[in-house]
């Protein structure tokens, strides 16, 4: 069901001005905790390395890889991720401006 939802989030930012590649290393990030954290529900005993499980060990591998790829493209590229704040903060300065 989670895998639903990050693919929910994925289609609505394919059409998004991102650089080439950050959707694949959001779904490494997203997709590797998502198993990392559905191995601690499974009744499995293959624990092998400080208690994780090696689903767990690859999901793992699966987040570090996916963060290290988007902060390369962010380098790369220049881009970062402002969530609307620069235009919320320069809308304010404005505002602020006009006032005196």
């Amino acid at each position: 069901m989670t895998l639903f939802a990050i693919f929910g989030l994925l289609w609505w930012l394919r059409k998004r001005p991102l650089p080439s590649g950050a959707l694949f290393g959001l779904y490494l990030v997203l997709s590797g905790v998502e198993r990392f954290l559905v191995e601690f529900l499974r009744a499995k005993d293959d624990r092998f390395l400080l208690g994780f499980t090696t689903a767990q060990a690859i999901a793992a591998l699966a987040v570090v890889g996916g963060a290290l790829l988007l902060v390369m493209i962010m380098r790369r590229s220049g881009w970062s991720v402002d969530l609307g704040l620069r235009r919320a903060r320069a809308g304010a300065a404005e505002g602020s401006r006009g006032q005196t």
